[in-house]
Order: structure tokens, then C-alpha cells, then sequence
């Protein structure tokens, strides 16, 4: 039998008896049935509550749709539910001025990032400018994503408010948001031109071969210093940041250091070129050529010293010195020096009442040795007998190369009778002495000592009138200005 054929009674039957054969088939039905209730009470709860909210509630899909626009934001933006739901929030409530900001704080809501809480111009159906307050609360799906937004809305620009004075704010404030815009990217620009110059100089300051330091004359430290400081020193930048110019000078005090640093600030700035001493992390010391002139930076008073290592330099200068001051054949000091040393040596005299002798002393028939042997034997003759006698002499003594095959010996604090003595002893040397090809030389010696008014004229004087006497009496032995007789010996 066909079911339309079937009566009411004879279809309840079956109904009743189809959900006997099937178990929980009631239970699932009722369950089913209330849930359905439940979403529909709750969906009028939500309605009645956002309705019952002070604050405007407007719900937006993610794409900044209106999915619920409560009573409150009609009164707020003058747009009924109806004219609101499903429409774009930038075309409804954001003013041109302010969609790029919008869109941003849109942004930052769905990526989690930010813009719970703003504060921002809106614009009412009516085109009325509005100050509003919001606080957005992203919905966020069980795996994290952001499904929509609801937001709570105030309006602050004050009801009582005349709408000239609220335009007027809002205008001030665009103009107000607009200058320190531009006031902030000028100082954003200020800076990065500020940082191009750092590092400019810093590449000037670490190009430069010299040790460049810069301190900070009110607290007496380092408050830069280039690469080639730490590398010369051996300290790290920030070890010379803990550090004054003291800790590099050895004979300078923290004392010493800022009077020298005055001096540059009173003297406009700049001082010349010094030369000085610096001493590496190592302890080792090292010769520098110092130039320190002042500048003024944050109101600071920043001294800059550009030293230079000059110890290639100074040998060079040494050796010019030596060279300048010294025989090239023998090494002993030349005339020019002898001239120097008794200048000084008869004012010490003349200052402290020291004794102060001196002996000369000629190779005997040297001309026959270079006529014999040649000039080459000769020059060999002559650095042998030099070295022989830097054997002998004291480190006090000074040792010169009178000319051709003459010495002088300068012997300070020392009286005639012992100047006698060491001639005898030097002349013995030389006596006894095996010198190559030639075999046996000999020498005679005139000694003198320094008396009352002489000068260093009058004292070589008398040690070579000495030294004459010695030659024509037979040469091979020493003379004193005791032994001369004013009368009887010849003048040399």
C-alpha cells in the first residue's frame, strides 16, 4: 500500500515504530533541535546586548566589512544598520585624508602586530568631522588566524561642541600632524647627514698613517683615538678609552700633561711640532714627532694630537751625527768634535777646579810605512792603532783623530802625573803590539795639563810642543810640559 493511501493514524504508527528500531535516534533528534534553539537565542542576546552596549559596537569581516552596526553607531555616524552592514568601512567612515593611515592600523589588527587601541579622525553621513576613540579586538580562529574584528567605539570631539570649533581642532591638528611630519623627517635627514660625516671622519681619522688622538681636557681621557694608534700601542680602542695621555708617556705625569694641554688652549689653540717619547702596551719606548692643536665639540674642549713614529728618523739623524763628528778612517771623534768637548770640558774646569789633561801623539816615521807598504797598509796602520787604543782608555775619555798619523787623548779629572802614567802605558802597548805586514811601530807622546787662564788653545799648545821634544829626542817615548824647557826647546 502506497504511503498517500495510508491514513493519519496508520502513519504515526510506523513513525513510532521506525524510531523504536533505531536507538538514540530521539535523543539525537531533541539534542539537534535545542542547539538550534540555542544559536538562535544567542544570536538575539548578542543583538540585545550590542544594542544595550554605551559604546558604539560595529563587527567587521576582514576585509573591513560591517557585519553588525549597533544602535549607538547609528547615533554616532548617522548610518542606519541597514545602510551600513555589508559596506566598506573606508568608504563609509574614514576620510580621504586618513584612509593610508587606516588601511596600515588594518593592517596591524590582522597580522596581530598592533592597533588595538586609536585615536582617529572619521567622518559621519553627514560629512561631519569626528574625533573618535576605538578599541579593536581581533577574533582569532583555533589555528591562529584572524577571522574578524569587533570594535568599540566613542565619540570624543564633545557633543556640546560647536562644529567650527571641532573642524577648526581637526584642521589643527592635520596641520599640527603634517608639520612635525616634515619637522621629523628633516631631523631624520639632520641625522643621517650627521652619520655620513661620523663616518667620514672616521674613515679620514683610520686612513692616516700617524697615531691621531683625541681627549677630553676636562676629565683627562681618551675620548677617541684612530687605528693606527692601536695598532703602534697595542691596545685595543676600548682599552684607550679607560686611558689618559699619561699612560702612554713614561716621563710625563697626569700633572705634567694637563699643564702642557693648557698651554694648547692658550695658545689659540695650536703649538708646534715637539718631539716626545711614547711607550706601547709591552713597555717598549719609541721616539714620536707631537703636533697638538685644541677644538670645541658639544661645548667640550677636546685637545687632538697627531703624533708620527720618527725612529727611522732619529737613526738617520744619528748617524749623520756620527758621521759629522767622527773620522771615517777610525772612528775616533774629529777635530770639529775635539773643539766641541774642550770648550766645554775648560768651562767645567774653570767652574769646579777639576784637573783636566790631555796627550798627542804622532806614529813614528809613518811616511816610511805608506812609501814602503803603500797607502792601503797605511789606512790599516792607522785603524789598528785606533783600535788599540779605544782598548785602553777609559769610557770618560775621549779619543780624536788630530790629522794624518797625530791622536789626541782628552782625559778628564785626571792630574799630570797620572796622564803621564797612561801615555807610558799606551806607548808600551804600541811598542809591543805585532801590527800586520809592518810587524812593530812605535809612537812619542807630549802631555800637558790644564792650568790657571788656559784655553783649549794654550793647552793643546803646550802638549805639542811636548810631544816636538819627544821627536827630536829621539822619538819612542813620552813628554810632559815638566820636562820642556821654555828656553831651550824650539817652538813646533
Amino acid at each position: 500500500m502506497k504511503d498517500e493511501d495510508k491514513s493519519k493514524e496508520e502513519l504515526l504508527k510506523e513513525l513510532a515504530e521506525l524510531r523504536q528500531s533505531l536507538p538514540g535516534f530521539e535523543e539525537s533528534y531533541e539534542r539537534h533541535k535545542q542547539d538550534e534553539l540555542d544559536v538562535i537565542e544567542a544570536n538575539k542576546q548578542s543583538t540585545f546586548q550590542a544594542q544595550q552596549v554605551p559604546l558604539a559596537l560595529i563587527k567587521w569581516t576582514t576585509d573591513f566589512k560591517v557585519t553588525l552596526w549597533s544602535d549607538m553607531a547609528e547615533h554616532i555616524f548617522g548610518f542606519t544598520c541597514a545602510e551600513a552592514e555589508g559596506c566598506s568601512g573606508f568608504d563609509l567612515i574614514i576620510p580621504e585624508s586618513n584612509k593610508e593611515l587606516a588601511v596600515d592600523l588594518w593592517r596591524q589588527l590582522l597580522t596581530r602586530e598592533g592597533g588595538h587601541r586609536t585615536i582617529s579622525v572619521n567622518t559621519a553621513k553627514d560629512g561631519t568631522r569626528l574625533l573618535c576613540e576605538w578599541h579593536n579586538t581581533p577574533h582569532v580562529a583555533d589555528d591562529g588566524s584572524v577571522v574578524g574584528v569587533s570594535s568599540l567605539v566613542q565619540d570624543i570631539s564633545g557633543r556640546k561642541q560647536a562644529e567650527g570649533e571641532l573642524k577648526e581642532y581637526i584642521d589643527e591638528l592635520v596641520l599640527l600632524v603634517k608639520d612635525r611630519s616634515i619637522e621629523l623627517m628633516r631631523e631624520v635627514e639632520r641625522h643621517r647627514k650627521a652619520e655620513d660625516e661620523l663616518q667620514l671622519f672616521r674613515a679620514a681619522l683610520d686612513s692616516s698613517a700617524d697615531n691621531i688622538f683625541l681627549t677630553d681636557r676636562a676629565t683627562m681621557h681618551f675620548v677617541d683615538v684612530n687605528d693606527a694608534a692601536c695598532k703602534d700601542l697595542g691596545y685595543t680602542r676600548e682599552e684607550f678609552l679607560q686611558m689618559g695621555p699619561h699612560d702612554i708617556k713614561p716621563d710625563y705625569t697626569l700633572h705634567t700633561m694637563v699643564r702642557e694641554f693648557d698651554e694648547v688652549l692658550r695658545s689659540d689653540g695650536e703649538v708646534g711640532v715637539i718631539e716626545t717619547v711614547h711607550m706601547r702596551k709591552d713597555g717598549t719606548q719609541f721616539p714620536v714627532e707631537l703636533l697638538m692643536h685644541s677644538i670645541m665639540s658639544g661645548g667640550r674642549d677636546i685637545i687632538v694630537a697627531i703624533a708620527r713614529d720618527i725612529t727611522e728618523r732619529k737613526v738617520f739623524e744619528d748617524k749623520l751625527k756620527h758621521l759629522s763628528t767622527t773620522d771615517e778612517l777610525t772612528q775616533a771623534l774629529n777635530r770639529r768634535k775635539y773643539l766641541e768637548i774642550m770648550d766645554r770640558e775648560v768651562e767645567r774646569v774653570k767652574r769646579h777646579a777639576a784637573p783636566l789633561s790631555i796627550l798627542i801623539f804622532d806614529i813614528d816615521y809613518f811616511k816610511a810605512v805608506n812609501d814602503t807598504y803603500g797607502h792601503d797598509v797605511g789606512d790599516d796602520i792607522l785603524k789598528a792603532v785606533a783600535e788599540l787604543v779605544r782598548d785602553n782608555v777609559r769610557k770618560v775619555d775621549y779619543f780624536v783623530r788630530w790629522g794624518g798619523e797625530e791622536f789626541v787623548v782628552i782625559i778628564p779629572d785626571t792630574e799630570l802625573y797620572k796622564a803621564i802614567i797612561f801615555a807610558e802605558k799606551l806607548r808600551v802597548r804600541m811598542e809591543e803590539h805585532v801590527f800586520d805586514k809592518v810587524g812593530s811601530i812605535t809612537v812619542s807622546v807630549g802631555v800637558s795639563t790644564y792650568e790657571k787662564d788656559d784655553t783649549q788653545e794654550t793647552l793643546i799648545k803646550r802638549a805639542d810642543r811636548a810631544l816636538y821634544q819627544a821627536k827630536q829626542t829621539g822619538r819612542n817615548k813620552v813628554v810632559s810640559t815638566e820636562d820642556l824647557n821654555a828656553d831651550n826647546v824650539p817652538q813646533a
